[in-house]
């Protein structure tokens, strides 16, 4: 049963190119309830073949969450590493920081 009473921060980042060709990038922060797990042994490994460190296995609402590519949590940045949808209702973030 997942009890959603964490905080969890989405970020989606917007990059806008402005005259004369300078890129400026605006973010917007999402706050949203989860439910949180330490990444297990299989995502741990995975992640560091692609350069990742998998630390957290976030449980959200899907209808929340938009394609971002990163989160905050406990005042930490941390890259979507990759997504899994549970069900139609809920999908799991793997989270964790570059190597």
């Amino acid at each position: 049963m997942n009890t959603y009473d964490h905080e969890l921060i989405l970020v989606k980042k917007e990059f806008k190119i402005i005259p004369p060709g300078e890129s400026v990038v605006t973010e917007t922060l999402t706050a949203v309830l989860c439910n949180v797990h330490s990444a297990g042994q299989k995502e741990f490994y995975k992640g560091r073949q692609s350069g990742l460190k998998p630390e957290y296995e976030f449980t959200i609402h899907a209808f929340e969450y938009d394609g971002q590519q990163e989160v905050e949590f406990n005042g930490k940045r941390y890259s979507v590493i990759r997504t899994h949808s549970k069900d139609l209702e809920e999908i799991q973030l793997i989270c964790g920081l570059k190597a």
